[in-house]
């Protein structure tokens, strides 16, 4: 019962700094705003105008308690380290990539946080607690998600309550020590350190390749893993939020796939001129999915539509290198018919391999936004960001700066410059150096 006290104590605590809006303990403050305001990709915002959407999660949690789901994969009894991961796709590849930076960790288990809540996962016990709280909590909480604008967030809370407090549990049963957490963007992230803590538990977290400040902003862990560059400019600019007891440096997590395939590559003989790396924007906001920062449906097309003016004029092709989403069967027809639409007969859609294989096909690369790009960048690849609405990205101290444009001119005059430039004046006169590989980093 002690987990159980210990989590629903901090909930209580954060609420009453966030109800009173008392800043003084700014981490709780935080957390619980997080935990009721952030956006999660666990539940769609439309759900937002849904008011019975907290009896539809009560219904998904009484379910699950009895429903046994893949959601433990044991790596090593032994191991006292964990991996926290979102669902089932990454068993191999994230015990990988953490042995190679930290090759003398033992670890444990991998676990799929969005299949916690089971049968297989879940004493009796525990089924019949958490039964009884949501019962007993019922009719206030269905009052507020009825009344409120985030009640899809506040209903998904509940759920992420009972989902930490298994997981500690697991975590106590099996004496872990460190979790290495992959998905800290999600909103209950924070108030998972918060709790970890109390238990003599370190958590560190890994976010994703691209900026921080898009869903970490605000992070508390005993150590932070940085992959880019860009992660180290921002944090001199966010240090204020976070509350991390150490930064480390790796590589970014998908690289050990293509690394070495680049090390083979000694003259480069571009294929293709021009390559435009698609975020798939226009997808995503079909698909209601454009709740970022970073997507911007207007700038793709207008960057498409210049990019159609210019292989028009100088009689030269695009390739383009869609996101995973457009190559789905699903999606291809509509994919090609958009990329049609907007570049006319002048392109070609690259479907001979990942992106990240053929960075040395292309002469540089233009895009909107891509966390590829950030890897092609590592790699020593030219690359053009088209930045024209993205008010927060990149930083004004970054050194992207120098490879972004926010107009149409701007945009051709780096294009047609750094064309022409090799891939060392570019990163040097870019003062892009810094984002290359560092050869130390590479076994």
């Amino acid at each position: 019962m002690r987990v159980y006290y210990c989590v629903f104590k901090f909930v209580i605590l954060g609420l009453v700094n966030y109800l009173l809006n008392i800043k003084k303990n700014k981490k709780f403050y935080l957390v619980t705003n997080q935990l009721l305001n952030k956006f999660s990709y666990r539940i769609p915002e439309i759900n937002n105008y849904d008011r019975l959407i907290f009896f539809r999660e009560c219904k998904y949690v009484f379910l699950s308690l009895f429903t046994s789901k893949k959601n433990v994969f044991i790596y090593d009894n032994d191991g006292d380290h964990l991996i926290l991961e979102g669902g089932n796709n990454y068993i191999k590849q994230e015990k990988k990539y953490v042995n190679y930076h930290h090759k003398d960790v033992v670890l444990h288990s991998y676990i799929s946080k969005d299949n916690l809540l089971s049968i297989n996962f879940t004493s009796f016990t525990d089924r019949i607690i958490i039964i009884m709280i949501f019962m007993s909590l019922l009719l206030p909480l269905f009052t507020i998600t009825l009344i409120s604008k985030n009640r899809a967030k506040i209903s998904l809370f509940c759920r992420e309550i009972f989902e930490i407090i298994l997981l500690i549990k697991f975590i106590l049963k099996n004496n872990i020590k460190v979790v290495y957490d992959f998905i800290p963007y999600e909103k209950d992230g924070n108030f998972l350190s918060i709790c970890l803590k109390v238990f003599s538990v370190e958590i560190f977290k890994i976010p994703s390749l691209g900026p921080l400040k898009t869903h970490n902003s605000f992070i508390i862990a005993d150590r932070l893993i940085t992959s880019s560059e860009y992660h180290n400019e921002e944090i001199k600019l966010l240090k204020s939020n976070f509350f991390v007891s150490k930064f480390e440096n790796w590589l970014p997590e998908h690289s050990l796939s293509y690394i070495d395939s680049y090390k083979k590559i000694k003259k480069t003989n571009y294929q293709f001129n021009i390559g435009f790396y698609s975020h798939a924007c226009w997808l995503r906001s079909n698909e209601g999915k454009s709740k970022s920062s970073l997507f911007s449906f207007e700038d793709e097309i207008e960057l498409l539509t210049i990019l159609k003016e210019f292989t028009i004029s100088t009689n030269t092709k695009v390739v383009v290198f869609p996101h995973p989403k457009e190559l789905k069967e699903i999606n291809r027809d509509n994919t090609m018919r958009f990329y049609g639409k907007y570049l006319g007969g002048n392109f070609k859609l690259f479907e001979n391999g990942q992106t990240t294989m053929n960075f040395h096909k292309v002469n540089i690369a233009v895009s909107t936004y891509s966390t590829v790009v950030f890897e092609r960048l590592l790699m020593g690849y030219k690359s053009i960001f088209y930045t024209k609405s993205l008010n927060d990205f990149p930083i004004s101290n970054s050194s992207l700066v120098n490879i972004c444009a926010k107009s149409k001119d701007d945009f051709l005059i780096k294009l047609k410059l750094f064309t022409k430039q090799s891939r060392e004046d570019y990163f040097e006169l870019n003062k892009m150096n810094k984002y290359l590989i560092k050869k130390d980093s590479i076994e």
